[in-house]
């Protein structure tokens, strides 16, 4: 019966697709050719240039190459709306509640909508993925998981303490660690 249904639903979303493509081949056609017109005149106008060094390269290796030391400290500092609340001292850096270590779909299975099935997290819930402005870290004194986030809630993070006045939220160490 479910192959059924899914023949159904597949032959009736092509006699759709069938249905409207007499009504816009033709627009879609005109907008795509004048859209790749467009690029090639700019292309060769204004090509793109050559780089011989990529900042953005060159950051993103030297961010690597900071973080990826083991027990590395990081200072994070919190403000609600722009007023400072304190700061935490973290081992590693923040986690977005977004990020996993398991694939949150199955690449393998899509559903009778054509979409990704989605796979339950290590705690064996579904997430939909809305508390990506939820943080948790390891608090670097005593190993207690810290989370912080929400509406308002934003932090600046360094990997040396900052000279700003924040008093510190938790047990914290703020000496600067040797290099």
């Amino acid at each position: 019966m479910r192959g059924m249904r899914a023949a159904v639903t597949i032959v009736s979303a092509l006699l759709v697709l069938a249905g409207c493509s007499s009504v816009q081949p033709d627009a879609a056609k005109r907008d795509s050719d004048s859209s790749l017109s467009s690029y090639e005149l700019l292309q060769r106008q204004q090509p793109v240039e050559r780089m011989d060094y990529s900042p953005a390269r060159n950051a993103i290796n030297r961010w690597v190459r900071q973080w990826e030391t083991p027990g590395k400290l990081s200072y994070v500092y919190l403000y609600n709306n722009g007023t400072p609340l304190g700061y935490y001292v973290l081992e590693g850096l923040p986690v977005s509640y977004c990020t996993t270590q398991t694939r949150p779909v199955d690449p393998e299975y899509w559903n009778s909508t054509g979409l990704l099935v989605p796979l339950p997290g290590v705690d064996g819930t579904y997430s939909s993925g809305s508390a990506c402005n939820q943080y948790f870290g390891v608090e670097a004194n005593t190993g207690t998981i810290l989370e912080f986030g929400g509406v308002g809630i934003v932090y600046l993070l360094s990997e040396r303490p900052l000279p700003v006045p924040h008093e510190p939220l938790g047990v914290t160490i703020a000496e600067v660690p040797p290099e």
